[in-house]
């Protein structure tokens, strides 16, 4: 396991409910200068806001999965 690692922070956030990880993953993706658009865009679409998922289609407008993290949210804020 590589803690300095973005991936594995990602991938401890993938089977976990806690905010941590997912926050851990965006910020060492934020910091890594060898992370491509898609990497750096799905650590922003994993933490699960609104913000951060027009940051995801910013940085990766054609990840149809931003999209759809964009639409899910917005419709979970909407039923809140």
């Amino acid at each position: 396991m590589r803690p300095g690692a973005s991936s594995t922070w990602a991938k401890l956030a993938d089977t976990s409910d806690h905010a941590y990880p997912t926050d851990m993953a965006l910020n060492l993706a934020r910091i890594d200068d060898h992370f491509d658009a898609n990497e750096l865009s799905q650590a922003f679409q994993r933490t699960g806001t609104i913000e951060d998922d027009l940051m995801a289609i910013v940085i990766a407008p054609w990840r149809q999965e931003a999209w759809k993290s964009l639409d899910d949210d917005n419709n979970d804020e909407k039923n809140d």
